[in-house]
């Protein structure tokens, strides 16, 4: 699951300039303020996969049915929903 983080990591900053402009478009953010936000993403999923490698509770068997991903709209305002 970790490299599913990684994974998504690195689809952000592949994507940046694309949420950028969406983000400016849609919400009207200013491209400086995008820009925090992505970079934000990036670093919580790089964090996300890091702790899940070090995690105590790594070995949970519990498998959904499908690719979800949860977030918290007020800290964490890109959706790993839009990248994966």
């Amino acid at each position: 699951m970790s490299q599913n983080f990684n994974a998504a990591a690195d689809r952000l900053a592949a994507m940046r300039g694309e949420l950028i402009g969406c983000m400016a478009a849609v919400t009207g953010k200013c491209f400086i303020e995008a820009d925090v936000e992505v970079s934000e993403a990036v670093d919580y999923a790089r964090y996300y996969s890091i702790s899940m490698k070090t995690s105590p509770a790594k070995d949970v068997g519990s498998r959904p049915k499908e690719p979800c991903w949860s977030y918290r709209p007020g800290i964490f305002p890109v959706p790993f929903r839009w990248v994966v």
